[in-house]
C-alpha cells in the first residue's frame, strides 16, 4: 500500500489538503477532505474519504478513497 500511495502522489502532486469534516462518534469513524493537486500541468481537486480505527491511544487509517 505504501508504494501505491507513493507512486500516486508522485504523479498527482499535492498542492494542498484540508479536512472538511469528521465524525468519531460512530461505529466506523470517518473524515472527509479536499485534495488539491497538479497533474500534467493542470490543477484540480478530489474528495478524500478516510475510515479509521482507534488502536490504543492513536487513530489508524483503515481505508482511503480518493474520488
Amino acid at each position: 500500500a505504501y508504494y501505491v500511495l507513493e507512486n500516486f502522489f508522485k504523479e498527482y502532486k499535492v498542492i494542498s489538503f484540508r479536512f472538511d469534516s469528521f465524525n468519531f462518534n460512530t461505529v466506523t469513524p470517518f473524515a472527509k477532505g479536499t485534495y488539491y493537486y497538479e497533474y500534467n500541468g493542470n490543477r484540480s481537486e478530489a474528495n478524500v474519504y478516510l475510515t479509521m480505527k482507534l488502536t490504543g491511544k492513536s487513530w489508524k487509517i483503515t481505508q482511503i478513497s480518493i474520488n
